[in-house]
C-alpha cells in the first residue's frame, strides 16, 4: 500500500505540481513582464500572473469588426496603412482590406474622407476560422521586413495559433509553422552536410490573464528567431478578448537591414467592446465601404 501511495504521489507531482511550478517561474520571464507593461498601458484592466484561462478563437459574427494597422520602420514614422474589416457566418469570414484613408488621426479630418480611397484599394477574401487558427495566413511574416500579401500578413499577425484549451500563465506551446521565404533564407547555397533548412515554428506563451474569472482577457507573447546569434528576431504581443484580438504589436529586427513594428488595434464596438474616442468616424466610413 505504501508503494502504491508513493507512486500516486509521484504521478501527481509529474502531472500537476511540476508543470504548475514551471508555469509560475515562466510567468516572470523578462519578455512576459515587458508584455504586461505594454498591455497595462492600453487599458485599466490588470492582468494576473496566476491561474489559467481557456484560449480559443471565435469567428466574427454579424457585427462588422474593424481593425486599424499602423507600420513603423527605422526610416519612417508610424503611419496608418490599412483597415481590416471582418464579418462572418459560422467559421467562414469575409475579410476586406481597405487602404488607409489619407492621414490618420483625430486632428486630421481627411483621415475619415472616404473619397480619398478608390475601388482598386479594396481587397476581399474569404477566411476560415477554427478554435486553433484563422487562415489563410502568411507563413513567412516572422522573418520579413516588407509585406508580400498584406491581407495574409494581417491574419498571420493578429491570429497566432492557440491551443484551444485551458492554459496556465507562463505556460508555453508550439505555435504556427514558419515557412516560405524564411526557409530559403536559412538555407545556404550550397547547403552544408547536416544543415537543416527548415525553420522552427513560433513559440507561444501566456503572459497574463484577467483577474476576474468572468473576464476572458488574455495576453499571448510569441517569439521566433532564425537560430543565428546575430540573425532575424521577431516578438509579438496579442491581447485577446471575446475570442478575438483587440491589440497586437509585432517587432521584427534584421541586423544590417533594419527594424519594423506593426500594430493592430480593434476600433469597433463588437462583442461588448467600448468604442474609443476618435474611432467612431473611421469606423463608420470603413463600414460604409462594405455596403
Amino acid at each position: 500500500m505504501l508503494l502504491i501511495a508513493g507512486l500516486a504521489i509521484i504521478g501527481a507531482l509529474r502531472r500537476w505540481w511540476l508543470p504548475l511550478r514551471a508555469a509560475q517561474r515562466g510567468a516572470e520571464a523578462p519578455a512576459l513582464v515587458e508584455a504586461r507593461e505594454w498591455a497595462s498601458a492600453l487599458g485599466p484592466r490588470e492582468l494576473s500572473t496566476r491561474g489559467a484561462t481557456s484560449l480559443r478563437w471565435q469567428p466574427a459574427g454579424a457585427c462588422v469588426e474593424v481593425y486599424r494597422l499602423t507600420i513603423a520602420t527605422d526610416d519612417q514614422p508610424a503611419l496608418t496603412e490599412a483597415y481590416l474589416a471582418l464579418t462572418g457566418e459560422g467559421p467562414r469570414m469575409q475579410a476586406t482590406l481597405i487602404d488607409a484613408m489619407a492621414v490618420d488621426g483625430p486632428s486630421h479630418p481627411a483621415a475619415v474622407d472616404a473619397s480619398t480611397t478608390t475601388a482598386s484599394s479594396t481587397r476581399r477574401r474569404t477566411l476560415h476560422a477554427s478554435p486553433f487558427a484563422v487562415g489563410p495566413a502568411a507563413p513567412d511574416l516572422a522573418c520579413r521586413l516588407r509585406a508580400w500579401d498584406r491581407l495574409e500578413d494581417l491574419v498571420a499577425l493578429a491570429w497566432p495559433k492557440l491551443p484551444a484549451r485551458a492554459v496556465r500563465v507562463g505556460e508555453a506551446w508550439t505555435g504556427a509553422a514558419v515557412e516560405g521565404r524564411c526557409a530559403r533564407a536559412l538555407c545556404p547555397e550550397p547547403a552544408a552536410p547536416g544543415w537543416s533548412c527548415r525553420p522552427w515554428p513560433w513559440r507561444e506563451r501566456l503572459a497574463g490573464r484577467a483577474d476576474d474569472r468572468a473576464d476572458d482577457l488574455a495576453l499571448v507573447v510569441s517569439d521566433w528567431d532564425d537560430g543565428h546569434p546575430e540573425g532575424v528576431r521577431s516578438r509579438r504581443e496579442v491581447l485577446v478578448a471575446g475570442g478575438r484580438p483587440v491589440a497586437v504589436r509585432l517587432r521584427t529586427e534584421q541586423p544590417g537591414q533594419g527594424r519594423r513594428q506593426l500594430e493592430l488595434r480593434a476600433i469597433d464596438e463588437c462583442r461588448g467592446r467600448a468604442l474609443a474616442p476618435g474611432d467612431a468616424e473611421p469606423l463608420a466610413h470603413v463600414r460604409a465601404r462594405l455596403r
